[in-house]
């Protein structure tokens, strides 16, 4: 849960608040973040926030937030589909 959100903030914090709330999502000639942990992972803001619901799920024991997070992991799939298709060009 810790590790969780810890790798969320440090991608939040390297992006910065226009990146991270998509707010220039749009715009051409945004650069691609390639530093840091964004070597290893393309989206640390979005795993770290899985990692974190999972971790509260399994520290609680409770089964309707395991239920819960997992919906949320896997609507969020389409999501990080969608968002890397500006990536690829």
């Amino acid at each position: 849960m810790i590790g969780g959100s810890i790798l969320s903030i440090w991608g939040f914090i390297i992006l910065g608040i226009k990146r991270s709330l998509c707010l220039n999502f749009f715009k051409e000639g945004v650069p691609i973040v390639k530093s840091s942990i964004y070597k290893y992972i393309k989206n640390p803001e979005d795993y770290g926030l899985w990692l974190a619901l999972l971790g509260l799920a399994f520290f609680t024991g409770s089964l309707y937030n395991l239920v819960i997070a997992l919906e949320f992991v896997v609507l969020m799939i389409p999501h990080m589909i969608i968002e890397n298709i500006p990536l690829g060009s």
